[in-house]
């Protein structure tokens, strides 16, 4: 499954920030994009099986979607000990 929501925290001494970014959104707005790709995909994939390489390019677009998927519940922390700021995110 597709990540939905990412949350983004950015805490200092001054300033604090949580902000939940809906990614569905993000993913709804490709969406047109990928449909009008699918065309020029097929159109790739014919070419390439017609000079005889065996790159399947169909493959490799799901291959990019499961990398997508894989980032679901991913966590980045980053510490600066000098200006005492964090910024957490959060994959949901």
């Amino acid at each position: 499954m597709i990540p939905t929501v990412m949350r983004l925290r950015i805490k200092s001494p001054e300033f604090g920030l949580r902000l939940w970014i809906p990614l569905f959104i993000v993913w709804l707005l490709l969406l047109p994009l990928l449909v009008l790709l699918v065309p020029f995909l097929v159109a790739i994939e014919l070419v390439m099986r017609i000079g005889g390489w065996r790159y399947p390019v169909f493959r490799a677009l799901a291959l990019v979607v499961e990398l997508i998927a894989s980032l679901r519940k991913t966590e980045i922390h980053v510490h600066s000990s000098s200006s005492r700021t964090r910024v957490d995110i959060s994959i949901l």
